[in-house]
């Protein structure tokens, strides 16, 4: 006899077990042809769960479903058409505690396929499928919005290194072949994101405004839009950065640009046969198509053969960062081919102030020239260069150069070789052998015209200015006169070498002319008169180191009153001065019947020669032009003063009557024994020794991420002028055994007088930078100077103030890499003396 059911006396009445007296455990098992579920739950309390279940589990499932026969019905079917806001038909809520490493899933699907998918046959899988559809027929002002899967994610901190994935997909093995599956449309064989949407396909909006957006969509024939979307201007820009190559292989070889106003204005990129590519412009109404490159980094044009650009409209290049051309090839690297004649073939509009509009930079140039010109066709008007320069400042000194050749020599030269170079040269060659007579031919190497409208003001004008200095001294002679400001070299009888023609009367000429021997001719022309007179008037003397000076009967010799005649003055006839003054020993007399006069060189407190006393020399002020020595006598060696006013003794100088000052530089050293660690951010004090020898050293630890600081406070020598001081620190690193770390030292100082305030600013700090030496730990580094020390305060000359310096490790500079603790020993202080004596306390 069967089993007879469990019924209550009347209709949900009762229960199985209560909170106090629970059912240890429950067994229910349908027979196969049981006729109804094997357990129903109906319940009628809306207010109150249907089934709950509260686990203690920790490794063993707390709902386990084991339908593995099941074929065509569903392992859960959850059916709720009464779901409202705040309502979930699945609804999974896990709060999360744990603080260390763990890798969790809230919902995993696995699903392993063994079988082998026969001939002819399909096998479709959806992980999850979810399937929405809108049957009725909605008001034409209502709003409907489906999500299949809809993800919030957020975090309530940015601290630590937090990644959001709302989206991931990981797919191995299969391939990358068209295949169709149910439905017959075509689709790749691995699909990371698959959409098959009448609408868009794909929509990423900004979290800043949802009114901006980009939209990928795919429609007929595959045509596929990416359209960026700013909802309050033109700024949804759409930006390509590849690390690697961008590759476009349109079926057809052609890319289309439209106009997003009018789609008859377009640009098209047609690839052909062998990777030809055409870019072409269209402008339906016109030819105002223009084609622009403009690019805030580099364009790079990269091409085995020609490359080029054709259009009937402007070509642009507009690059923020510039536009560069590098050639690799044995090939010119830009060519412009210009066939309009009234054009210009390369045309510059430059709105540059402190920099070159044009630079070239041709460094590894050896035999070509930087810039060559061939210019066959030049008539009047024309020329090679053409420099227009319209100056209108008014309100500014200035100085400027219309060409400057500036060249610096820093080879040495070695010995037998010749270095000539040429600043600015001009080869003018006629080569034509049959010239008419009657033609005329001017060739002017340089011209100058400098023209003033008003002369008001102060005027210097240079036709042309040569500036030589030999730094070094002399050198040799490289051209016949060696060293010349003006070098010319004409066929002798063919011309001048120089010739200077008067404003007034182009007839009225001066000129200079060399011909063999070095004889030269100085010749002025006056060409309605005779007074082309030649004046001599120099600020010094006029030396005439000829060996003869021949004056012919109608030439005399006029001195003005007051004239000084210099050197020897031989006179054959009678000569009558009113003044004669020598500067050297003058003999006169020694002529018939007179055995002459001597007229020494002295002159009262003058002394053209050496000054030898032989008794006390007692004057008010002796001026030596040489180098002086004092002394030399018995129990002296002498004090020699040079001619820069240098002392040497060759003894002790002593001052009996007072102090001996001057501007020396001497240093004091300051021990990390003597410094203390600021209370804010302090450094730490230690002692340490060495390990094999008991080399005891004080030191303050600085870190190697955190800025700490260590003072010192000292009263400075009285003979401090006050002014800047310089630092060396005295370091060690803990352990570093490599050489490519660098640490940063910085110190500021402020100085307090009597009555000064001590809580007070620092002076800028100044900072220096030291390598890590050597390949073991252990080793004194010394870095070099500061720069120049301002000390806060202002502090005096010889006044004795309180000074403090503050030193610290740039910790958190980017130039400070040694990771690990820099360990201080102290630091040597420089300063410079004042010339002032320092009195008794």
């Amino acid at each position: 006899m069967a089993t007879p059911n469990i019924v209550p006396r009347a209709d949900q009445e009762g229960g199985l077990g209560t909170a106090a007296k629970s059912w240890g455990k429950l067994f229910i098992e349908n027979a196969a042809a049981g006729g109804t579920a094997a357990a129903t739950i109906s319940n009628l309390d809306v207010d109150q769960i249907a089934l709950d279940v509260n686990a203690s589990n920790t490794t063993a499932n707390v709902i386990d479903i084991n339908a593995q026969a099941l074929t065509t019905g569903k392992a859960i079917h959850i059916d709720c058409n009464a779901l409202e806001s705040g309502g979930y038909a699945l609804f999974v809520d896990v709060d999360d505690a744990q603080t260390t490493t763990n890798v969790k899933s809230l919902s995993q699907i696995n699903y392993d396929k063994s079988g082998v998918t026969g001939s002819g046959h399909g096998h479709y899988v959806s992980a999850h499928a979810v399937v929405m559809t809108d049957a009725a027929t909605n008001h034409t002002s209502g709003y409907v919005q489906h999500k299949a899967y809809n993800s919030l994610m957020s975090v309530a901190s940015g601290d630590g290194n937090i990644s959001q994935i709302s989206f991931k997909s990981d797919i191995t093995g299969g391939d990358d072949t068209y295949y169709a599956y149910a439905g017959n449309t075509s689709y790749r064989g691995n699909v990371g994101f698959f959409s098959d949407s009448s609408g868009s396909d794909f929509i990423a909006v900004s979290p800043l405004d949802h009114g901006d957006y980009f939209q990928i969509a795919t429609t007929t024939n595959g045509a596929t839009t990416l359209t960026t979307v700013d909802d309050d201007g033109d700024d949804a820009h759409m930006t390509l950065i590849p690390d690697g190559d961008l590759i476009i292989t349109p079926k057809t070889g052609t890319c289309i640009w439209y106009d997003v106003d009018n789609s008859s204005d377009h640009m098209t990129l047609q690839v052909g046969t062998n990777g030809d590519a055409t870019f072409t412009t269209v402008d339906a109404a016109g030819t105002a198509a223009h084609f622009e490159i403009e690019a805030d980094g580099n364009i790079t044009l990269d091409a085995a053969g020609t490359t080029t650009i054709e259009s009937a409209g402007l070509i642009k290049l507009d690059g923020e960062a510039g536009v560069e051309i590098e050639n690799g090839a044995a090939a010119v690297a830009l060519t412009i081919d210009n066939n309009t004649v009234d054009q210009s073939a390369l045309y510059i509009d430059a709105q540059n102030t402190t920099k070159e509009i044009i630079d070239i930079n041709g460094t590894a140039l050896t035999t070509g020239f930087g810039l060559e010109m061939t210019l066959n066709s030049l008539t009047g008007g024309g020329g090679a260069v053409n420099i227009d320069v319209n100056d209108s400042i008014t309100d500014a000194s200035s100085f400027k150069r219309l060409h400057l050749v500036d060249y610096t020599k820093t080879g040495n030269t070695l010995n037998s070789v010749t270095n000539n170079v040429i600043g600015h040269s001009i080869s003018l060659t006629d080569s034509g052998t049959s010239n008419h007579a009657g033609s005329t031919h001017i060739r002017t190497s340089y011209a100058s015209n400098v023209n003033f409208v008003n002369t008001t003001g102060t005027h210097t004008i240079d036709g042309f200015s040569s500036d030589i200095n030999l730094s070094s001294g002399g050198m040799a002679s490289i051209h016949p006169g060696g060293i010349q400001s003006f070098f010319s070299k004409i066929t002798d009888g063919e011309g001048v070498d120089f010739k200077a023609v008067s404003s007034a009367d182009t007839g009225d000429q001066f000129t200079i002319e060399t011909t063999t021997h070095g004889a030269t001719t100085l010749k002025t022309i006056d060409d309605d008169a005779a007074a082309a007179h030649i004046v001599l008037e120099a600020d010094g003397n006029v030396d005439v180191n000829g060996l003869t000076i021949t004056l012919d009967a109608a030439t005399k010799i006029e001195l003005e009153q007051n004239t000084d005649v210099t050197g020897d003055l031989g006179v054959s006839a009678e000569a009558t001065v009113n003044s004669l003054i020598c500067t050297t020993g003058a003999g006169f007399g020694g002529g018939y019947g007179s055995t002459g006069a001597t007229i020494s060189t002295a002159g009262v407190g003058q002394f053209n020669g050496a000054l030898t006393t032989d008794a006390a020399l007692t004057a008010d002020n002796i001026v030596c032009t040489n180098a002086a020595t004092f002394g030399g006598g018995t129990g002296s060696t002498g004090v020699t003063i040079s001619t820069t006013g240098g002392i040497t003794a060759d003894t002790h100088i002593k001052s009996t009557a007072g102090y001996i000052a001057g501007l020396n530089y001497r240093h004091l050293w300051i021990d990390a024994g003597e410094m203390v660690p600021q209370v804010t951010n302090g450094a730490a004090a230690g002692t340490d020794e060495s390990s094999s020898n008991d080399v005891m050293n004080d030191y303050f630890a600085f870190d190697a991420s955190t800025i700490e600081y260590v003072q010192a406070k000292m009263v400075m020598p009285e003979q401090w002028d006050g002014g800047v001081i310089k630092v060396k620190f005295y370091w060690k690193p803990v352990s570093s055994t490599t050489t490519s770390h660098t640490c940063r030292w910085s110190v500021a100082g402020t100085a307090h007088a009597d009555g000064g305030t001590i809580d007070s600013s620092w002076g800028t700090d100044v900072t220096v930078d030291d390598n890590v030496l050597g390949t073991a730990a252990g080793r004194v580094h010394i870095s070099d100077a500061t720069a120049d020390i301002t000390i806060a305060g202002s502090p005096g000359a010889g006044a004795a103030e309180l000074v403090y310096l503050r030193i610290n490790r740039v910790a958190n500079h980017v130039l400070d890499d040694l990771n690990e603790d820099a360990h201080l020993l102290g630091v040597a202080v420089q300063y410079r003396e004042t010339s002032a004596g320092i009195n008794s306390w």
